[in-house]
């Protein structure tokens, strides 16, 4: 067969027996229909090696620091390195006290990562586990250009650099036309968002009030549960999945070479539509509280980290401006930084977009989800010193990848993690004032990280400068040859799709089902 071969409507209905009209079927039939669809077409996409991969895209707006987690500044460990003050990723000690802050990185699986790489994070049910098993599926692409200093410009340029005539939430979704999901593209908090699809498919926006629950938002065009025939309806559907089924398992395979395969997967369709009506209440509340547990472990400070937490921070005598917090130049007067912490354990909509995460994928509902699950850190980073911007971004963080290793957890569990590509992109990353006093735009050392099975990391690519000028040292810029267009072919690349800027060069490729470099490893020069 020359190309992916598509059941469209009205070869459904009469592949599975139900020439009926389609006028006549609930929403939730219709999703039906989506589901099996998408198993036939997932088939012959897997025997033409077609089948591109899903996107979470968690948009980081505002361009939080970095430097404490996933922006690797020497990762080789080149020669020339010169941290500036405000890159730091550990506090130093004087007579039993964090007083001061310096750039101190970890060897771990082949890179130089951050300090706080090398710590556990909590997992479910009380356990924890390496933070470095995240450094095993990650790729991070450097020195980018975001365009612009603008957050709103650079914000946009993520989706659609200039002249790309489609959007990178569309690029899973518009490939092959797959049908293989019943909502093509989900965004959740994204601010200036722009979904172009080159196939005419839309983005359905959830609206996020920080309490409704986001699937049964997501889900209520499909099920009603308020119904008086609810139970008629799901019974209606249990047989209308039997038929089906019956209808596939006839189904010459002369006549379509995928039916065995699909018919193999009947279990999984019944088991994920009768998931997807019934149980939604329930599931929130307890995907929800188990994130929420997560990141309110993360976020313990009884918790020991050696030179993070395990001392009081803060000088006791006048505070200069690596304290500063606030625009007035104000500094932060708390005895002890680590009070600056929440002690209620919250971090923004974080555990509420993991959760509406690991519903769409798991269930295979969507080819494109875009979050903006937002953070503690408060307020402005511009007027944040460093002593403060390290405590707070490393504990953010620190939630960040709990969760993050949760919901990849489940993604591997489901056997969906080769096939899922997770992207964490601001709108670019921060460049240092004097002294530890904050940090402000740097559209020229903006950065991309993805995470997906297919990556056998850690995997950081993209050339750095080893001095951004006077008294900056290296802070992530990059040499002036890669920018956001770079980005979207590299994703598109991930994602196993045509890239929309095809004059942009990808930075890394894909042979035999594992993603490889095409751009030098993250050095110096």
């Amino acid at each position: 067969m020359s190309k992916l071969k598509e059941l469209n409507r009205r070869e459904l209905l009469h592949f599975l027996g139900l020439a009926c009209s389609s006028a006549a079927l609930s929403p939730v039939h219709l999703l039906t229909q989506s589901l099996i669809s998408g198993l036939a077409t997932k088939a012959y996409a897997a025997d033409l090696k077609l089948n591109p991969r899903r996107l979470l895209y968690i948009q980081l707006a505002g361009g939080p620091p970095r430097w404490v987690f996933d922006q690797f500044l020497n990762p080789y460990n080149s020669a020339g390195f010169i941290p500036n003050l405000q890159t730091s990723t550990k506090y130093k000690s004087i007579d039993g006290r964090y007083t001061e802050a310096e750039h101190k990185t970890v060897a771990l699986k082949g890179i130089h990562a951050p300090w706080m790489w090398q710590f556990d994070l909590p997992t479910v049910n009380g356990g924890s586990r390496p933070m470095a098993d995240l450094l095993d599926n990650l790729l991070a692409l450097q020195g980018l250009d975001s365009g612009n200093d603008s957050h709103d410009i650079s914000r946009v340029n993520v989706f659609t650099p200039l002249g790309a005539m489609q959007s990178l939430t569309a690029m899973a979704g518009d490939s092959g036309d797959s049908g293989d999901s019943p909502i093509k593209s989900v965004s959740c908090g994204a601010s200036l968002m722009t979904h172009k699809s080159i196939k005419g498919f839309s983005n359905v926006t959830l609206r996020e009030d920080g309490q409704s629950n986001l699937v049964q938002d997501l889900m209520d065009p499909f099920i009603s549960t308020s119904s008086a025939a609810y139970s008629s309806k799901k019974q209606q559907l249990q047989d209308f999945i039997n038929a089906s089924m019956t209808s596939l398992q006839n189904t010459s395979h002369g006549e379509h070479f995928g039916a065995n395969s699909i018919s193999t997967d009947q279990k999984t369709v019944a088991e994920l539509l009768a998931y997807s009506l019934n149980g939604l209440s329930t599931y929130w509340t307890a995907t929800v509280a188990k994130y929420d547990s997560l990141i309110k472990r993360s976020l313990d400070m009884t918790n020991p980290l050696p030179g993070i937490n395990d001392l009081p921070i803060g000088s006791p005598l006048a505070r200069n401006n690596t304290y500063r917090i606030n625009a007035d130049n104000s500094v932060a007067t708390a005895a002890d930084l680590r009070t600056l912490i929440p002690l209620d354990g919250k971090m923004g909509l974080l555990s509420r977009h993991m959760a509406l995460a690991e519903y769409l994928f798991v269930n295979k509902l969507t080819h494109s989800l875009t979050i903006n699950p937002g953070s503690f850190t408060s307020p402005d980073e511009h007027f944040v010193g460093v002593m403060v911007s390290l405590v707070k971004n490393t504990y953010c963080w620190r939630a960040y990848a709990a969760c993050l290793l949760e919901l990849i957890s489940q993604f591997k569990n489901a056997q969906i993690f080769n096939d899922t590509v997770i992207a964490v992109v601001g709108d670019f990353n921060r460049s240092p004032q004097l002294a530890g006093s904050g940090s402000d735009h740097r559209a020229t050392a903006s950065s991309g990280v993805f995470y997906s099975g297919a990556i056998q990391g850690p995997m950081i690519l993209g050339q750095l400068k080893a001095d951004s000028g006077p008294k900056s040292g290296s802070i992530g810029d990059g040499d002036g040859t890669r920018d956001y267009g770079n980005l979207l072919s590299s994703s598109a690349a991930l994602l196993r799709v045509p890239s929309p800027v095809t004059a942009k060069q990808t930075m890394v490729a894909e042979i035999n089902g594992l993603v490889t470099a095409s751009a030098e490893k993250s050095t110096l020069k």
